[in-house]
C-alpha cells in the first residue's frame, strides 16, 4: 500500500517508522498504524553534488521544481537535500526507496528520469558520486532480535557508481 507524497513527506500526517523491522506508516494524530509488510528493508542512496555551473539559489530553486518528479516515481518514499557549510556550492541528496530496484529499474529507466536530468544535471560539475546503503545496523540488529530468536534477513549489497553526463 502506498499513500501519495508530495515534497518528501507522506500526505496528511502519515508517516513511515520501523517498528520490530517491519515497515509500517503511522498517523501521529490518530495513532492509526498500516503495516507495509513486503518491505523489511529500505535503501539510502547517498549523492554528493558539487554546483559548478550556474548559482546555488538556481540549483535549488530548479530542485523544488524536480522533487514532485522523483516524489510520484513508484517506490520513492522520501528525500531530503542539505548544503555544506564548509564548502556552499557542495550538497547532500539522500533519497530513500523501498528497494535498489525502485530506484535503478525503475526511476533511472523511465521517461520521469529523463525530465529530473533535464531540470538538475546541468547544474553538476564534475558528475555526482552515487552510493546505496542498506538498512541501518541499528534497525538489522532490533528487528532480529524482535522476539522470535531469529536472525534479520540480509539486506541488499550497496553499490557504488559515478554519474557520467550522457
Amino acid at each position: 500500500m502506498r499513500h501519495g507524497h508530495r515534497q518528501g513527506f507522506l500526505k496528511r500526517s502519515w508517516r513511515r517508522c520501523w517498528l520490530s523491522g517491519k515497515g509500517f506508516a503511522v498517523d501521529f494524530q490518530s495513532g492509526a498504524c498500516l503495516q507495509f509488510a513486503k518491505h523489511l528493508f529500505m535503501i539510502m542512496e547517498v549523492v554528493s553534488l558539487n554546483v559548478g555551473n550556474g548559482t546555488c539559489e538556481d540549483f535549488e530553486a530548479a530542485m523544488r521544481q524536480a522533487s514532485p518528479i522523483i516524489a510520484a516515481a513508484p517506490g520513492y518514499i522520501s528525500h531530503e537535500l542539505r548544503r555544506c557549510l564548509e564548502k556552499p556550492t557542495h550538497y547532500l541528496l539522500m533519497v530513500k526507496w523501498e528497494s535498489l530496484e525502485a530506484h535503478m529499474t525503475g526511476f533511472r529507466n523511465s521517461p520521469d528520469f529523463q525530465k529530473w536530468r533535464g531540470l538538475l544535471h546541468h547544474f553538476y560539475n564534475p558528475a555526482p558520486t552515487v552510493q546505496h546503503y542498506s538498512e541501518g545496523l541499528d534497525r538489522r540488529q532490533s528487528a532480529g532480535s524482535a522476539g522470535s530468536g531469529e536472525r534479520a534477513a540480509q539486506p541488499p549489497t550497496s553499490c557504488s557508481r559515478r554519474m557520467v553526463p550522457e
